[in-house]
């Protein structure tokens, strides 16, 4: 009977196990989907290195200069990325498919504006391909390896507390439905195979003590040399495995110490040859394992650890400024602990402070607990285990502030200690336990998934919205303009050409800091070369805090409109006509009205020349000149070049006449773009012809003098090659013209 009994315990904890980890799973699953590519920590770098390996067989190299870096993150060690590659590789990873950033996001915690940090698109969502199928498949990678560190916290838990398997469900549970290692397991990032080395590292090393063999070490051996490839931090617990090596060693002395807890030991209780196996194969293992990275990094930047080369390229962004002051430790101390429980995004996504308040005296209560557990000793626990779990948080710790002594808040963040997260899940169920039983640290545990399944519709679907989140399409030039009304207008998507007697229609994209007191009148202009106003029309808008809004604005073009590079701009105009005041996201006053988006303004019909000379000369594979005109008043020659694009330009191209003597110089010439910079190459359609007058003076034209014609990079004064129809190219890539 006692025997059944105990069966019926057993399997009914395994399925309480089970419904943790399904639960864990779902919960996991619907975060990677729900939170859109690249919204979580560095996940972004994170791919790229993934890539860099997949696209061209090899470890990025780290330099000094931080733009110039494929990943910032190439530091870190590669395991994970060389998994990434082997399994998605395939997929074809181009980083343009890599979403582009979101230039109204100011990094700054509070901020009231929209909560992506990137431009995202619907090809996000199922079926994906390319990278975005690639990111899906190494997000539910980490969250298998998230369920794989759960049973190790179950684990762990077992050996702490043997004598009630609840425990270990506690622990389980702790650890599972923290809202943060959901939100970090359903990511990208190598915190998640830290976390899992680090607790099964833990967990053999307790098994290893207790019941030492050469294959749990050698087993214990092969997962640091495995962890070493994966985060510095876990050098952190290479010394807690020599420990376990060395524990009859550490018995016999603490037995000199206090025999009551060691019992009486001698030196012949320790077996030196098995001590000796134990301590090579811990030892030797990693190096065998992990050795090989970090003797590369040697030989590469004369540091194993790459601090140096890693500060040189990121301290603009993370390196601390002066020494560490109790202001610091304080602002350590919140943030961590913020950060640790729930604070999704790149720290911008926050629960209600009264959240962190319960999670607070939960962990104080905890504490309170394991002070009483060490006092009163009241609970059968495995001290030795529990030994274990505290140097191993510990020893975290002591590495993370380290680390904060030489950066600033941004490795305050509560996942820098994941690598600890199964022991700190276990010490803070046995503290509950400590305290009030088995009940609060299942309430407790079940607080935590009550937690974690209202934050995905009371945080992380308001912060990324669907289909708001798509609004606007990448394809529009962000303005990213807070106005003093409580309106961020992100963008205006205008058409691209337009032509005298068109109506441009435009749609002002905007999103809601505050709510609007009353209507605004938004405000829309075409302007010219001149910046002067050819058009204007308006619209009222209002909306509510957090709302993604759309406006669309119809502005007619006047028949008298010049051919252009134009420009059209957004305001806010209040009841008196006066333009209302605008910042930047990063605080920066910014001139009324904004510059929204550039516009060609083309003719109103295709020009079809007839130049008194024709001609067929290219200018590169760019422009081809189909003829000119000449036409001579007194010493003043004007000359029309009718040229053609050969295919779309990027470039604003200056186009030259120069009257050269015979001896080379150049008494007159006229340097411009064509119709005097305000139609500039870059806005050129394939094909289309354009006529550029220029006038130079004749007054010192002699014998032998000529009149050549080029177009070179104002920026780099490179001319363009000049060829003729069978490809001879022309000296001093320029081409004289013939008077006809």
């Amino acid at each position: 009977m006692k025997e059944a009994t105990v069966l019926y315990r057993q399997g009914r904890q395994h399925r309480w196990l089970i419904f943790i980890l399904i639960a864990y799973v779902l919960l996991g699953l619907t975060y990677s989907i729900v939170t859109p590519l690249a919204e979580t920590p560095d996940e972004s770098e994170h791919y790229r290195y993934l890539q860099t390996i997949a696209d061209r067989g090899q470890l990025p190299i780290m330099v000094p200069e931080y733009d110039e870096n494929v990943t910032i993150e190439a530091h870190q060690p590669p395991l994970l990325y060389l998994t990434g590659a082997a399994l998605t590789g395939w997929l074809g990873l181009h980083e343009a498919d890599i979403p582009p950033e979101n230039p109204c996001f100011s990094f700054l915690p509070d901020d009231s504006g929209r909560q992506h940090v990137y431009l995202h698109s619907p090809s996000e969502w199922p079926p994906q391909t390319g990278v975005a199928r690639s990111f899906m498949i190494m997000r539910w990678l980490s969250v298998l390896m998230g369920a794989v560190t759960i049973v190790l916290a179950y684990q762990l838990g077992q050996q702490v507390y043997p004598a009630d398997k609840r425990l270990a469900l506690a622990s389980a549970a702790i650890l599972a439905f923290n809202p943060q290692f959901i939100f970090i397991t359903a990511s990208l990032n190598n915190d998640v195979p830290s976390l899992m080395f680090g607790a099964a590292m833990l967990t053999v090393m307790i098994t290893a003590v207790s019941n030492p063999t050469p294959l749990r070490f050698a087993f214990l051996g092969i997962l640091t040399g495995l962890g070493l490839l994966t985060k510095f931090a876990l050098l952190a617990f290479w010394p807690l495995a020599l420990l376990a090596t060395g524990w009859p060693i550490v018995c016999y002395l603490g037995a000199q110490v206090k025999p009551t807890w060691f019992g009486n030991r001698t030196v012949s209780d320790i077996r030196w040859s098995s001590l000796a196996i134990h301590v090579g194969l811990v030892a030797g293992l990693p190096l065998l394992i992990a050795g090989w990275w970090y003797w590369r990094n040697y030989q590469l930047y004369g540091d194993p650890l790459m601090w140096e080369i890693t500060l040189a390229a990121k301290g603009a962004v993370i390196a601390r400024h002066g020494s560490l002051t109790l202001a610091d430790l304080w602002e350590f101390v919140w943030l961590h602990f913020e950060s640790y429980w729930l604070w999704f995004g790149w720290l911008n996504v926050k629960a209600p402070p009264g959240v962190y308040a319960v999670i607070a005296l939960g962990v104080i209560t905890a504490v309170f607990g394991l002070v009483r557990l060490l006092w009163r000793r009241h609970l059968a626990v495995n001290w030795l285990a529990l030994g274990f779990c505290a140097l191993a948080v510990l020893m975290i710790y002591l590495s993370l502030f380290n680390y904060i002594r030489t950066i600033n808040w941004t490795g305050y963040q509560g996942r820098l200690a994941f690598a600890a997260a199964a022991p700190i899940a276990v010490l803070l169920a046995l503290g509950l336990w400590s305290v009030a039983g088995v009940r609060v640290a299942q309430s407790a545990s079940g607080g935590l998934l009550v937690l974690s399944v209202l934050a995905v519709p009371l945080l992380l679907m308001p912060a990324y919205p669907r289909p708001e989140i798509y609004l606007p399409a990448g394809a529009v030039q962000r303005t990213c303009a807070r106005f003093e009304s409580g309106l961020q207008v992100e963008g205006v998507a205008v058409p691209s050409h337009t032509q005298p007697g068109d109506t441009i229609t435009a749609v002002l994209y905007g999103f809601g800091l505050a709510d609007s007191a009353e209507a605004e009148t938004a405000v829309l202009q075409l302007r010219g070369f001149a910046n002067e106003v050819l058009a204007e029309s308006s619209t009222p808008i209002s909306w509510e805090k957090g709302e993604v809004i759309s406006a669309t604005i119809h502005l007619p073009v006047p028949e008298t409109t010049q051919p252009a590079r134009g420009n059209v701009t957004i305001g806010l105009r209040d009841a008196v006509g006066n333009w209302q005041a605008a910042t930047s996201a990063t605080g920066r006053v910014l001139d009324m009205p904004i510059s929204a988006a550039a516009i060609k303004m083309a003719p109103e019909r295709p020009l079809l020349p007839q130049p008194q000379v024709e001609t067929a000369v290219h200018f590169g594979d760019e422009l081809l000149l189909i003829g000119y005109d000449l036409e001579q008043e007194n010493d003043v020659l004007q000359l029309t070049l009718y040229w053609q694009a050969l295919a779309p330009m990027t470039r604003d191209y200056t186009t030259f006449v120069h009257v050269l003597a015979a001896d080379n110089h150049v008494p007159a010439q006229q340097d411009s773009q064509p119709h005097g910079g305000a139609y500039p190459t870059s806005i050129w359609d394939a094909h289309e012809i354009v006529a550029d007058t220029k006038q130079v003076s004749l007054m010192e034209w002699g014998e032998n003098t000529r009149l050549v014609v080029g177009a070179y990079d104002l920026e780099t004064l490179t001319r363009l090659p000049v060829f003729d129809e069978q490809g001879t190219q022309y000296q001093h890539d320029q081409y004289p013209l013939v008077f006809p």
